[in-house]
């Protein structure tokens, strides 16, 4: 005989509270939002236990998710909530929410291909670091943001999140064509990958993949903290490239798009990575001309100060400035006077002799990068083949694609799921397809 009472806080949060018969709303480690069904929860745990003599409830005690279970059989706490868990990352998809930007949240299953697009999954650009995209949502509004990001959104309509074991199985399967050694997982998003709620397992298992010996991750730097970092730490990532667009906070909280951004907090987490982690740091401002040139200085001499602490441990370099460039979908403020990447080297080499301070112009050789073979493109630029739809785009008149193998966006398209037509294939580079309705 088994009786249990957990409480499931450090899974779920009360948003707010709210029963609604044998429902509750509830959102899933900060990640996501959804209502937790004790029906079919049920219905899981008899199939799992194999056993339908058990008894379950929920209910809200001083603002915390609280469950009792009980069976005949005996099941320790550490199953259970191993059980719990499941069902809640794979059960609130039908009727999930990006906690963040509010939009439909869709979880993958394993039908959905995780290579073809440039927003979810893996992307290979034809060197030794493979792209990991794991989610999609930001929760911040940047006003450079190349893919108009977070909960302000005008073009954005659906976010999608992958499960963690799918995405380590796909870059193995990357990694195979280019061989398994000096290989870098970069974990970046249409947005900012540390809301994945599986990030954890997603790094300890690509640490655990032969031949990888970087494990790096680009983000805002908001939602992290110090237990966080630790986490990050012992589950084997090496690098953070974290954005600090400038040290003032009331233009930070411009470029930002958001009130609540605080710049102190991000400077004191590149100060912890420094010095209470292994993790190497990069500060990785985007230079926005017209809004942040003073800016772009004072975050160059702050890094410049933090390398000094960090010594020789740091392994990379440590400042890596990029340039704002005009994007299709991108919200492209009026206001910024874009370069192109010639005018962008010299602003950097005159940066370089004002501070003196080499090197700011970069190259991909200086993080190990190099060209490795990719796997081979199963579709032609021009090429008319069968799909069938799957899924909605994340742009209006886009929808998601399958054929073979491989994820297809097919643009000025607005056809239901499930719908088989012929599409043309307008673009194949790096393994990421685009089509239109043939």
């Amino acid at each position: 005989m088994t009786s249990l009472t957990v409480n499931l806080s450090h899974l779920f949060d009360l948003f707010p509270l709210e029963f609604l018969g044998d429902r509750v709303f509830v959102s899933y480690k900060r990640s996501v939002k959804g209502v937790l069904d004790l029906k079919k929860l049920y219905a899981f745990l008899c199939n799992r236990l194999e056993s339908s003599d058990l008894s379950i409830d929920l209910w809200e005690e001083e603002g915390n998710l609280v469950f009792y279970f009980e069976a005949s059989s005996k099941v320790d706490e550490s199953e259970l909530v191993k059980l719990l868990e499941e069902f809640a990352s794979r059960s609130l998809g039908e009727t999930a929410q990006n906690y963040f930007t509010g939009r439909k949240l869709i979880f993958l299953d394993r039908g959905f291909p995780l290579m073809g697009s440039d927003f979810i999954g893996i992307i290979d650009r034809g060197t030794n670091l493979i792209e990991v995209k794991p989610c999609t949502g930001c929760n911040l509004n940047c006003v450079f943001c190349s893919v108009d990001e977070g909960p302000y959104s005008k073009t954005r309509k659906v976010d999608y999140i992958a499960y963690p074991d799918r995405l380590i199985e796909v870059f193995k399967e990357v990694a195979s064509h280019k061989g398994f050694h000096h290989l870098e997982a970069h974990i970046d998003a249409q947005g900012e990958p540390t809301i994945y709620p599986y990030l954890l397992d997603l790094i300890r298992g690509l640490n655990e993949i032969p031949g990888v010996e970087v494990i790096s991750i680009q983000t805002n730097g908001t939602l992290l903290d110090k237990d966080f970092i630790k986490n990050l730490e012992k589950a084997g990532l090496t690098r953070i490239n974290l954005s600090i667009n400038s040290l003032d906070s009331k233009k930070a909280k411009k470029i930002s798009g958001t009130k609540s951004y605080d710049i102190k907090h991000v400077v004191e987490i590149a100060e912890l990575i420094i010095n209470n982690s292994k993790i190497d740091l990069l500060t990785a401002p985007v230079w926005v001309p017209g809004i942040n040139d003073e800016d772009i200085k004072e975050t160059v001499l702050f890094t410049k100060a933090l390398l000094e602490k960090k010594g020789e441990t740091q392994k990379m370099p440590i400042l890596g400035i990029q340039n704002c460039l005009r994007y299709r979908f991108g919200r492209n403020p009026k206001k910024v006077r874009f370069r192109k990447m010639e005018s962008f080297y010299e602003h950097l080499e005159k940066l370089e002799r004002e501070l003196e301070i080499k090197p700011l112009k970069l190259r991909k050789e200086d993080f190990g990068v190099h060209s490795r073979r990719s796997p081979l493109k199963p579709f032609r630029k021009g090429e008319v083949l069968e799909a069938k739809v799957i899924g909605l785009g994340r742009l209006p008149k886009t929808v998601l694609a399958l054929s073979g193998e491989r994820l297809i966006q097919v643009i000025n398209c607005t056809l239901p799921i499930g719908k088989k037509f012929s599409v043309k294939i307008v673009r194949t580079k790096h393994n990421i397809f685009t089509a239109i309705p043939a």
